[in-house]
C-alpha cells in the first residue's frame, strides 16, 4: 500500500530516558500540504520558522488560523487524528535522516546535564566522559527497547566514534 502522508510528533522530556509529557507540536506531511499544529503562538511562530528555515521553497505558505480549546473540545475528543501508515522502509529511512540530523547537531548542543557543555567538549576530560557515557548508554538502551517494540532502532556507534569513545 502506498503512503499518503506522514505525521511527526514533537515532545519535551526532562532528558534521554525520560518520559515524555510534554506535547510540543505536530507536522502533518500529505502530498499536497503540510499542517504544523502547535498550542500557543510563541510554538507556532517558532515551528514556521524551523519549517521555512529548512524547507525554504519547497514549500508555500497559504493560510494561519487559530481554533481555541473550547472550539476544538466542542467538535469531538480534542485528540489528533491517527497518522496513516506508511509503508516500513520508508518510515525508517526518515526516521533514519531524523535522528542523523538531530543528533550531528546534538553533539555540539550546550546540554544541561552536562554542565551546559556540548557533548564535544564534555568528551575531552575523564569525569566529562563518565558523565557522557551515562548519557550514550541511556541513549543505547532506549534503542533497543524500540528494537524490542518492533521499531526502527538507530545505530548510535557512529556517536561514540565521534567523540572517541567506542567501546572496547
Amino acid at each position: 500500500m502506498a503512503s499518503e502522508g506522514l505525521s511527526v510528533h514533537s515532545f519535551f522530556t526532562a532528558g534521554p530516558g525520560q518520559e515524555q509529557y510534554l506535547l510540543l507540536g505536530t507536522v502533518e506531511v500529505t502530498p499536497k500540504k503540510l499542517k504544523l499544529s502547535v498550542t500557543g503562538k510563541e510554538r507556532f511562530k517558532a515551528g514556521k520558522k524551523v519549517l521555512e528555515k529548512n524547507l525554504g521553497t519547497a514549500i508555500r505558505h497559504r493560510v494561519d488560523s487559530i481554533e481555541s480549546l473550547d472550539s476544538r473540545l466542542s467538535k469531538g475528543t480534542g485528540r489528533q487524528p491517527k497518522a496513516q501508515e506508511i509503508e516500513p522502509e520508508v518510515e525508517r529511512q526518515i526516521l533514519e535522516d531524523m535522528h542523523d540530523e538531530h543528533f550531528r547537531r546534538w553533539l555540539d548542543m550546550r546540554i544541561p546535564a552536562l554542565g551546559n557543555k556540548t557533548p564535544r567538549e564534555t568528551s575531552k576530560t575523564e569525569e566529562g566522559r563518565k558523565e557522557l557515557e551515562d548519557l550514550l548508554r541511556v541513549l543505547e538502551h532506549n534503542e533497543r527497547l524500540k528494537k524490542e517494540k518492533g521499531k526502527p532502532e538507530y545505530d548510535v556507534s557512529w556517536i561514540r566514534k565521534e567523540l572517541g569513545m567506542e567501546k572496547g
